[in-house]
């Protein structure tokens, strides 16, 4: 009895290994889409009395190079509201401000979306946010940018 009991038990054992194995060896390694030099926010709103503010930074060392960014603000329907760009420094940082006023209607709030652009220079030390400020209070309402700095 225990002789069959142990031939069950690495039976099974080996059942699963062997299915362990397979998995494995299908398994296909998957990436995220992530063009580094143009970087998307997703789409957010903007109320009466807000600014939408798209921060990027150049995190390089003083001896790297500068780059060149263009950033960008859309309305829901992809129209272009706003756009601006900059040679940023190393150590140096820019931003573009879309107020309510230049592009809401005042009975509405308007859906809007950013991208930035690396046109010359490292996309990966040129990083990006997106934040939401009350106009009145200077207060942030929302934040979108990549809590896993180091």
């Amino acid at each position: 009895m225990k002789t069959q009991n142990l031939s069950t038990k690495l039976l099974v054992l080996t059942t699963f290994m062997i299915i362990l194995f397979m998995i494995g060896v299908r398994a296909e390694q998957v990436q995220a889409f992530d063009q580094t030099d143009e970087k998307p926010s997703p789409m957010v709103g903007l109320a009466k009395g807000q600014t939408a503010r798209l921060n990027v930074v150049n995190i390089g060392d003083p001896n790297s190079d500068s780059c060149q960014v263009q950033m960008t603000f859309y309305d829901n329907e992809g129209k272009q509201l706003a756009l601006d760009v900059q040679k940023i420094d190393p150590g140096v940082a820019t931003f573009l401000d879309l107020s309510y006023n230049d592009v809401g209607d005042p009975h509405i709030r308007v859906q809007i979306r950013s991208r930035v652009k690396v046109l010359i220079g490292d996309p990966t030390i040129c990083l990006s946010s997106l934040e939401v400020f009350d106009d009145e209070t200077g207060k942030t309402t929302l934040f979108i940018g990549n809590p896993n700095l180091k």
